[in-house]
Order: C-alpha cells, then structure tokens, then sequence
C-alpha cells in the first residue's frame, strides 16, 4: 500500500515542499526538521504514550474544522556545506483541499513559493521569471504536512514515538519513520504542540545527508472562509512573469 491510501487523501497533507532562498538560487529541499529540544533518549528508555496520544487527540481535533490555516514563519536550516544556519522569515498560508501551500518570503530575500501535490512554484522578486518544477509525488512532504496540520490518524502505522517531553508548556513529540519509503528520506522528526492551545508551534526533520531544518510558526490562525482563496493559492504571481516548467523525478 502506498502512501496516499495509508494516509488517505481528505487533508492538507498531498505536498508541503519548503523552500530556503539563498541569493538568487533556491534550494527545493524540504524544510522541516528535527526537534533540536527533544532529548535524545537512550534505547531502553520508553516514552510516555498515554501523555504523547493524548497530546496528539487533542491537536488533531483542534484543526479538524479548519480549511485554511496562516502562520509567520522562521526557518532556520542546518547543513554542512554552511558554517552558521540559514534563517529566513515570512508568512505561510495551506490550503486543504485541493491540498496547497503559499509562502511569502520576507527575509533574507523577497520570494513568492506555492506548492501542491504534484508542482513547485518559486519566484524572486524582481525577476521577470518564475521556475515551476512538476514532480510525481514527495513522501517526506505528505508525512510532514500532516503532522503540521493535525492529521495523525494511523500516526503509529507509519511512525514510532521514541520520545515526549513537556516542558514550560511545550509538548515535543519525536518520531522515528517505520514507513521505508519515509525512511529512505527521514531519520527522524519532531513536532512541538502549545499544550495550552493544542496548536502547532513547530515541525522538523533530518534527512539521511545529515541536514537539519526547522520551521517555527507564530500564532497560527485557523479559518474556515479565506477571501480571495482562489487568487492566493492558484493565481500567486503578477500576470506578466513568465513560468519555466521543469520535470524532475523526485522533488
């Protein structure tokens, strides 16, 4: 069984491909990474399920009402071919169906990015063309925009808890992908859940290149109407710019 139908497909989670602008170049890699506060636990340690479940009931039915969910953003990417992180900021909007992303780039560069299950759409500012990359499907991307928005159901299918930390009103969960078509791209990955409000606060991730990243989001808006949805999400560019589409086999 694929991805798709042990997911299912009623979710903001088709495609979620984050994107850090570093100059005038993108790097399509996907931005979400692992807890840096999630303790590294030793292998005989076991989680605190009941608490982690509990957690994850509750944030799943925080948004199970939502169509459209905004955020400010700060990302901050760790890599070995740079010796300090990448941090850039801006502004998410999702879409769920049909399944979208939308992100404003504000720093370091001004940047348009929108994608969705199966396209990649980025474009500098300034630029009088916008390059769109066509691609079957990303898997990393469909797990990590689920635990984003909140659909966890069959979470532990595809996923072990090895490890839950609360910690000044903060609940992290870290997972580990059982999924092998997720784990040729994850190690690992984390969640950060507002024990308060149950809404996201951050999603993570690291990949087998060893590359870090993580999305910190700022109070996160949940709506069931979005005026101009259409304009936002299928028309995100100034008529005038030109689109460069490329086909790549993996995104």
């Amino acid at each position: 069984m694929n991805m798709k139908n042990k997911l299912g497909t009623h979710s903001f989670a088709l495609v979620l491909l984050f994107v850090v602008a570093v100059g005038d170049s993108v790097d399509a890699t996907l931005s979400v990474g692992v807890a840096h506060r999630v303790d590294e636990q030793n292998e005989t340690t076991k989680p605190d399920l009941v608490a982690a479940r509990a957690t994850l009931a509750a944030f799943s039915a925080k948004l199970s009402d939502a169509k459209f969910i905004a955020a400010d953003y700060r990302q901050i990417r760790e890599t070995f071919l740079f010796g300090t992180p990448i941090i850039s900021k801006g502004r998410i909007q999702l879409r769920r169906e049909p399944a979208c992303l939308r992100m404003d780039v504000r720093e370091p560069k001004a940047a348009i990015i929108r994608s969705d299950a199966t396209s990649h759409l980025t474009w500098h500012a300034g630029k009088e063309r916008a390059e769109r990359l066509e691609f079957k499907r990303n898997e990393t991307a469909v797990t990590l925009v689920r635990l984003l928005t909140g659909e966890v159901k069959d979470l532990e299918k595809l996923f072990e808890i090895r490890s839950y930390s609360s910690i000044d009103g903060v609940s992290e969960i870290g997972l580990v992908p059982l999924d092998k078509q997720v784990a040729e791209q994850l190690t690992r990955l984390a969640l950060s859940i507002d024990a308060k409000t149950a809404l996201p606060i951050a999603v993570e991730y690291e990949n087998l290149d060893g590359e870090k990243v993580r999305i910190e989001l700022t109070s996160p808006v949940l709506m069931k109407e979005l005026k101009d949805a259409r304009r936002i999400f299928e028309k995100p560019l100034p008529e005038h710019i030109k689109i460069v589409t490329r086909r790549i086999d993996k995104p």
